[in-house]
This record gives structure tokens, sequence and C-alpha cells, in this order.
């Protein structure tokens, strides 16, 4: 943890009074992002809506919306030393109209930001990606190294914007950065975690078997952390980091974690492996007749029971990113606050 807190108080430190542009900086990342660095650099964000009553009196807002170009005022990155692209389109559903959705907020978006800061002479471009442009899922550790085989609409998306970044960069002269996350947890997020406690307080949640799958996820801090670093080290320029936590985590261990800490002892029952494929296979079949996703199919059993982990040991190497933060650690202040929700 000390390693951690004195890398982010160095890169705020190296921040100085640069002016910060953030989209998604309404989001779980950019409201974590902008409490760490306000009180040193000034922040504008891009939001679709006029005022964000969450955020602090000094964050300055542009109203605009990337798949509206026209929607952006011309002057918005005036003066502006570093964007932090963290705004993306993140719905899983299917069809046509979805995926055109990716590929206009997350690569035409990405394409149209970068060329306005190019104009405004914008000095450096961090783009927040997903390991998702990698793929959905891996069989062995995987690297920055490892070939992409992304499958859904959001990672070649991603991995579409992420090309654009680096070649624009380069042809410019801009000091551009790719981070690639996995799964993002910490206090203050609406995502799966926080729902899949609720559902196992409630015993709505099935018994899960022991299964040894390997997942990567990180700390909403470290992600700060990684940012910082891509902005104040010159050597993180024009260069890919996968960021995570450090840990393999089972889905098992993740489910037998919170039980314990929900309910003081361990679970009761565990459904076999046999049940969860046999109804994924029915969830296919629900799905292709009704001509929708079915609540439970294969892609769920994938992402429950299946592997993706990934190394972070480049961007530990090359800017000295550390982190001691895990779900393990953080387990109790997400409960508390589930708690503290249902009073």
């Amino acid at each position: 943890m000390k390693h951690m807190i004195v890398n982010t108080e160095k890169a705020i430190q190296a921040l100085g009074d640069k002016r910060l542009f953030i989209t998604g900086g309404s989001g779980f990342i950019g409201t974590r992002l902008i409490q760490t660095v306000n009180t040193v650099a000034p922040v504008t964000i891009l939001s679709r809506k006029q005022s964000i009553p969450a955020l602090r009196d000094s964050v300055s807002v542009v109203q605009g919306d990337l798949t509206e170009h026209g929607s952006m005022p011309d002057d918005m990155l005036a003066g502006i030393d570093c964007i932090i692209h963290l705004a993306s389109y993140v719905h899983q559903e299917k069809g046509r109209e979805i995926d055109d959705k990716h590929f206009a907020i997350t690569e035409d978006g990405t394409r149209f930001l970068i060329a306005k800061a190019v104009q405004a002479g914008v000095k450096k471009f961090i783009y927040v990606s997903s390991v998702k442009a990698m793929g959905e899922s891996t069989d062995t550790l995987v690297d920055e190294e490892s070939i992409c085989q992304p499958e859904s609409p959001y990672g070649l998306s991603k991995l579409a914007a992420e090309r654009l970044v680096l070649e624009l960069g380069r042809k410019y002269g801009i000091h551009v950065c790719v981070l690639r996350l996995p799964m993002v947890y910490g206090t203050g997020n609406k995502g799966s975690l926080p729902r899949m406690i609720a559902q196992i307080d409630k015993n709505r949640f099935p018994p899960l078997p022991d299964i040894d799958n390997k997942r990567s996820m990180i700390h909403v801090d470290d992600v700060v952390q990684a940012i910082l670093l891509a902005i104040t080290r010159k050597n993180a320029n024009n260069n890919i980091y996968i960021i995570t936590d450090g840990e393999f985590y089972s889905t098992y261990r993740i489910y037998l974690e919170i039980v314990e800490q929900l309910k003081g002892r361990a679970p009761l029952l565990r459904m076999p492996v046999i049940v969860f494929k046999s109804l994924a296979k029915t969830g296919d079949l629900l799905g292709r007749i009704n001509g929708s996703p079915f609540m439970f199919n294969s892609d769920v059993y994938r992402k429950l029971f299946g592997s993706a982990y990934y190394s972070c040991k480049k961007i530990h190497d090359e800017l000295g990113y550390t982190t001691t933060k895990t779900f393990y650690t953080t387990l109790p202040e997400l409960i508390d606050e589930y708690r503290k929700g249902m009073q």
C-alpha cells in the first residue's frame, strides 16, 4: 500500500498545474480520478449533461456528445494539456444497432477527439481501454505481446480505437498511452460484484462448484495510479500497458469469501458443473427461439467459469506501478457499503 500511495503522490506532484480534460468523468473511474487530482490540477469533463451535482464546483463541465460532433464547442480543448479518454459504450446486448453504437462511440468518437486534440495542440492523450481488446478469455497468462483476438463488438471497437491513438500519436508527436483494464472493483461501483453480493445475501445466487479458473481484476485506486503514471512518465509514450492487482481469482473463491463474510460460515451446498452446462445449453436454445439472449447461456457460463488472466509485469518494470490492494482486502468495504445501502 505504501508504494502505491508514494507513486500516486509523486505523480500528482509531477502533474503540477496541468489542465486535464476527462471524458467519462462522471463515471466510476472518472469520479475517483477527479477526487484524487482536483486539488492540484484544473479539471474539465465532457458530459451530455449540463451539470453534475456529485462533482465538485471547481470542475468545469463541457456539454457535448462524442457521437454528435456538432454538439462540441470548437474551443473545448483550448489550454488543455492532457486528455484522459474514459468514455465508451459498454452494453453487452447483441444486434446490428448495438454493434454500430460500439463503433460510433468508441472508434469514431476517439478519432474525433484525438483529431481535436491535434488541432488544439494538446500534448498528451491517455486512452483507457480494456483487456477485451485482446479477447474474451485466455487459456494461459496473457501479456502485451500476446496476439489480440477480440470477439465482441466492444472488444473489436476498443482495439480499433487503440490503434488509432497509437498511430496518430506517432504521426503528430503527441504523448499517447493505452491502458488495458480488466474488471474494476471498489466502493462506488454499480457493476456485477455489488450485484453478486446482494444476490448472495438474499439467497438468490446459485451455490457454485469449486472450479479453479483464473480471472484478473483491479482496484479503482490502482487504475488512478496507472493513469497518473501514464501521464507523468516519459517512457509511457506510445506504449500499451495491461494493469491488474496481480492476483488471479477463481469465481468460486470470490463466491466463498463473500458468503463467509456475509453469513459467517462456508457455503452449505455446491451445485455440480454439469447443471450449469445444461442450463447454458437450454439458454442457448431458448435464445434462438425467442430471438434474444436468455439470462443464462453459454456466454454467461464462460464469463462465470472461464479464465481471463493477465500479466502487469510490463507496467511494473517500466513505470514503477505497484499495488497491494486486492479484492479480498477490499471486500469488507464493499459489504459495508452494501449494508449501508440497505438501511
